[in-house]
């Protein structure tokens, strides 16, 4: 019967002849000295290099590149990010259209209950009366042009133009930090197949040591002790067999919604490996916080509020200036009874409000503070930067380093679980020493997988707070091939 790899609730039985073959080959090949005659089903325990591959779909596999471009066109946080830019590039046609002149063109029909003048009145000719009608219609053509208002369309422009470039910052930082997360689902979901293909090895030697012991027992040459100790090395085996399956079936949800796809497609679908191209990403060196290149879009986001600020207050500062404005206009006026008569006016404006209750005085104050505040947080961008940059730089050595101790503390403990083997198959081991080298070794493996992933996610995660993320740099720097 094939029974679900990634299921904790799989029957646990003998990897069988090929599986036992296979794990043989892999101690002898470890040390091809007299041992080798020595090896037994136990070695099967030592042998966990040879991991049982999950049973996936012969789809190819899905790679961390073609999962971040789908995210990136799917995910609805860039969407709406894109929306955003496209509504402040629209803010920005509509500021400077203000500079332009106005021109309109209205009308209307008005019924009076008495008789109305219905013709432009500007004297009194008694023997030519003016016309007089019930129904008043007219019609006009305006015309008006701002000539000077202190920079107040000047800076509103400026403060539509910050807000676009804030938007298109906030759509760079949306898709840097979809594409940290969707490396991260990606790694952790790798990260926790393997990590449960070793489950299945280690569950499938325990159970061979159980077999053995009972088989022992019953010939009297074995304690019972030795029959509990490996059904609690192999429950508790089982148990840490149905966390990780746990946690993987949230990390392929995770992965599934942030690329927008069924969860089924990514659980039936291998994943492609996933490592460093060449040296990967170049280091930088030990800066300080004035000598960090702050070029990322949480900084040129501030960086824009800033300047919209500044041009805000540039705008609040205009009312304090007088507006002068230009206009003109041809109206036609006429009875409903269809006769019509025009004129056209010209005007030149000048308004300056006296008193406003505080008003200006209030919206400068408040446009003040609102620079203000837009520059220390402008600092605290730059100050998160630097810590950020610094943090995930450390990241990256430590998960080089640790995957260089933990690939020499793998072959150690295999060593040590192949001589534990050997030595009980002599007669002259301790079955404790056997299990405990096999949990080590398991553990060991666990956590090269962790660590090989994390370290390039930290390269990922780096590139993110420096700013320099994007679907090109993933090409150049991050493998992801099957």
């Amino acid at each position: 019967m094939n029974a679900n790899p990634r299921s904790p609730f799989r029957p646990v039985a003998s990897p069988g002849f090929a599986g036992f073959l296979a794990c043989v080959a892999a101690i002898t090949a470890l040390d091809p000295g007299p041992a080798q005659g020595q090896t037994t089903h136990r070695t099967a325990m030592s042998a966990g290099v040879v991991q049982a591959s999950p049973i996936r779909s012969q789809e190819s596999p899905l790679t961390l590149h073609g999962a971040a471009r789908q995210a990136v066109e799917t995910h609805p946080s860039v969407s709406a990010a894109r929306h955003g830019v496209d509504g402040a590039s629209a803010s920005i046609r509509e500021a400077r259209a203000s500079r332009l002149p106005f021109l309109s063109l209205d009308g209307s029909v008005t019924r009076f209950e008495e008789q109305m003048v219905v013709a432009p009145l500007h004297g009194f000719d008694p023997t030519a009366p003016p016309a007089f009608d019930l129904t008043l219609v007219r019609g006009g053509l305006l015309l008006s042009q701002v000539l000077v208002d202190g920079g107040a369309r000047r800076s509103r422009v400026r403060v539509a133009e910050a807000a676009t470039g804030e938007a298109e910052a906030a759509l760079a930082s949306s898709e840097m930090t979809l594409l940290a997360r969707v490396a991260e689902a990606f790694l952790q979901t790798r990260t926790l197949r393997e990590v449960l293909d070793a489950h299945g090895s280690r569950i499938r030697a325990l159970t061979e040591e159980r077999d053995r012991v009972s088989r022992f027992l019953d010939q009297g040459r074995a304690a019972r002790v030795e029959l509990l100790r490996a059904e609690a090395a192999l429950s508790q085996a089982r148990a840490d067999e149905h966390s990780s399956a746990a946690r993987l079936e949230v990390s392929e949800r995770e992965l599934a919604r942030l690329i927008g796809i069924d969860v089924g497609a990514v659980t039936d679908r291998p994943l492609a490996n996933v490592s460093v191209r060449g040296t990967g990403l170049p280091e930088p060196a030990m800066e300080s916080a004035e000598e960090l290149p702050t070029t990322t879009p949480e900084v040129e986001r501030a960086r824009e509020r800033v300047r919209g600020a500044e041009a805000a207050l540039a705008a609040a500062r205009a009312t304090w200036f007088p507006e002068i404005r230009a206009g003109g206009a041809y109206n036609k006026f006429g009875s409903g009874e269809g006769s019509f008569t025009g004129e056209w006016q010209a005007a030149l404006q000048i308004s300056y409000p006296l008193f406003t209750g505080g008003g200006r005085g209030a919206s400068v104050e408040r446009a003040s503070a609102g620079l203000r505040r837009a520059r220390e947080e402008l600092r605290l961008a730059e100050l998160r930067y630097g810590f950020e940059v610094d943090q995930f730089r450390a990241a990256v050595v430590e998960a080089d380093a640790r995957t260089e101790a933990l690939s020499a503390a793998v072959s150690q403990f295999e060593e040590v679980a192949r001589m534990e083997a050997l030595v009980l198959d002599a007669g002259a081991g301790v079955q404790r020493d056997l299990l405990e080298a096999e949990a080590a070794l398991f553990g060991a493996r666990a956590a090269l997988a962790e660590s090989r992933h994390a370290a390039v996610a930290a390269r990922i995660n780096l590139a993110r707070a420096r700013g320099i993320l994007t679907l090109a740099w993933l090409d150049e720097n991050v493998e992801s091939e099957p």
